[in-house]
């Protein structure tokens, strides 16, 4: 079975890995001509971690890695601190 999937970002490339893990074929198209970085930060929990290590992704990411510091949230305020 063939399936197309718009727009590469890394749900949909995560969701291509693992439907190719199924045994699709998969097709991605993007409206962009090459992907590259583009200075935004990610963030993945550790389920997310998680999910990506049962697809087989190495965790490299981890070397790059921060841990984001301790933020709080009061109801009522406008922003974290």
């Amino acid at each position: 079975m063939r399936t197309m999937i718009i727009g590469a970002g890394i749900g949909v490339l995560t969701a291509a890995i693992a439907l190719r893990q199924a045994g699709l074929e998969v097709a991605i198209f993007e409206r962009t001509a090459e992907l590259r970085e583009i200075g935004a930060g990610l963030v993945l929990s550790a389920n997310a971690r998680k999910a990506l290590g049962k697809l087989g992704l190495p965790a490299r990411s981890s070397v790059r890695a921060r841990q984001p510091p301790p933020s709080s949230y009061v109801p009522g305020e406008e922003r974290c601190s």
